[in-house]
């Protein structure tokens, strides 16, 4: 199992913005977005994963039939987060966040878009 904290140690910013968003500010989004969605089966769960070897976070909505994966990668030089959808890394699919509620914001609506689909 990889060190998150060796990962990042090329760029202390980076870490910081993981620890940032990971604690309650993505917690908290998500748990509005279970309590407003119109599907009650639905379980999140986040994890952390690389994505093309950079540490990102793994946000996962689910139910026993599908799944929806949102991706926060944080190795930015233009802003601390970038939100996207699995396959979508580079320019396709992926948006800039600047702080902790607009890049929870990024991760829930991109989820809801996923999940209304189902």
């Amino acid at each position: 199992m990889r060190n998150l904290k060796e990962e990042f140690s090329k760029s202390p910013r980076h870490f910081d913005a993981y620890l940032s968003l990971a604690g309650a500010p993505l917690r908290d989004a998500l748990a509005y977005m279970q309590q407003v969605l119109v599907r009650d089966d639905v379980a999140t769960t986040i994890d952390t994963a690389y994505v093309h070897n950079y540490p990102a976070l793994k946000v996962t909505a689910f139910t026993a039939d599908n799944t929806a994966t949102v991706f926060v990668v944080f190795d930015s030089m233009y802003a601390p987060y970038a939100v996207g959808i699995e396959g979508g890394y580079g320019q396709n699919n992926f948006q800039l966040a600047q702080n902790t509620a607009d890049a929870a914001s990024l991760v829930t609506s991109k989820l809801e878009s996923q999940i209304q689909s189902w």
